[in-house]
């Protein structure tokens, strides 16, 4: 078991360059539609593909992560996932722009499996979660306030360039991984059937917590907003996020995990439904704000719950995976859901029956696993 000063800048560095795609999906599928021809039902397809490569490299390096050098498998792939960055913004070869997408979702996938494998090893993982999403968010939420401003000078190019440039300056952070990550003595943990109860759980809250982040900028701009007004709000939002994850960091397992989940699910459900059938500004800001918060408050004690009883990472790593799994299909089921009438309505049932339901497997598969620990 490994200290939280100890693993907080590896899995920092390894989330600002892994979760960069997602953080900016929002944004840069709205460059898409406005400078390069995409449609709204055509556009998913892009940030499908990218969460689909992240999911896959995730699951598939879960079983043997351990045992590789992780420092310099994430410094590769983070120099693979920039030049993807750049050959996507300088659109030299049109013709290759969905593989590209596809081979950064992978480069993004392995650094995420590195974050999965830091947290299992955590002596806190609640706390190192909540910290990284910390580090993580106020990343993103300078990223929201930056990039509006740079893609209405440069276009979608601009975007991908300005992660490209991102990813660089993030290079110099591995080095300051720890070597090799702690032994562990814990014993692997063995797979068992109910274990897809989880995997269930992941898959479906991924859709549509990913389905809805991909369109907020169109349902921001659908009543009124400017592009850049949007992207203020969502790096305010992310700064809400920072509250969220800094009282779950202070909380930790002083007073367990159960009550501030059914706390922040009950928020998140209500507010998932809420937000896409308001057409009153102010309403839709102040609804997205609470939405943010519940959910960076709410990931920390998901994860912790999960990782306190794994043993060497498989099952944060498979919640990780499937997660990033149904976040794939999230932007292409929720833009055949809108259309391209742009119903967003549509959007708010699809979050409100599909995290209902994924927390409900969540609830079976914790009684289920506290049974067999």
């Amino acid at each position: 078991m490994s200290s939280t000063r100890v693993l907080l800048p590896a899995i920092i560095t390894s989330g600002m360059v892994g979760y960069q795609c997602l953080i900016s999906m929002p944004l840069m599928v709205g460059a898409l539609v406005d400078y390069r021809g995409f449609t709204v039902g055509t556009v998913g397809i892009v940030g499908t593909l990218e969460l689909l490569g992240m999911a896959v490299a995730t699951i598939c390096i879960s079983q043997f992560i351990h045992k590789i050098d992780t420092a310099r498998l994430g410094l590769v792939c983070a120099v693979i996932l920039s030049g993807m960055q750049i050959m996507s913004g300088l659109n030299f070869f049109p013709q290759t722009f969905y593989l590209e997408r596809a081979t950064t979702g992978l480069a993004a996938g392995i650094q995420t499996g590195i974050m999965a494998l830091i947290i299992a090893r955590s002596s806190s993982p609640e706390r190192l979660t909540a910290l990284a999403i910390l580090g993580v968010a106020f990343f993103g939420g300078i990223l929201n306030i930056i990039m509006p401003h740079i893609i209405a000078q440069a276009g979608a190019g601009g975007g991908y360039l300005s992660l490209a440039g991102i990813t660089a300056l993030c290079l110099p952070g591995y080095f300051f991984f720890p070597p090799r990550l702690d032994d562990t003595e814990r014993n692997q943990t063995p797979f068992r059937a109910k274990f897809l109860i989880l995997a269930g759980f992941a898959f479906i809250f991924g859709v549509a917590s990913s389905g809805m982040w991909a369109f907020t900028e169109r349902m921001g701009v659908a009543i009124g907003m400017n592009v850049t007004d949007v992207g203020y709000l969502l790096g305010i939002g992310t700064f809400f996020g920072l509250v969220g994850a800094g009282i779950a960091a202070v909380i930790g397992d002083k007073f367990g995990s159960a009550f501030p989940i059914i706390i922040a699910t009950s928020v998140l459900t209500l507010g998932g439904f809420a937000i896409p059938q308001v057409s009153y500004v102010p309403f839709f800001i102040a609804l997205f704000l609470i939405f943010r918060f519940a959910q960076n408050f709410n990931d920390p004690f998901v994860v912790g719950l999960v990782a306190r009883h794994d043993q060497q990472g498989s099952l944060i790593a498979l919640n990780t995976g499937f997660g990033l799994l149904g976040s794939a299909f999230g932007p292409l089921t929720a833009g055949l859901m809108v259309g391209d009438d742009q119903n967003y309505e549509k959007l708010g049932w699809l979050y409100f029956i599909f995290t209902s339901f994924a927390f409900f497997l969540f609830y079976n598969f914790i009684k289920y696993i506290k049974k067999i620990n």
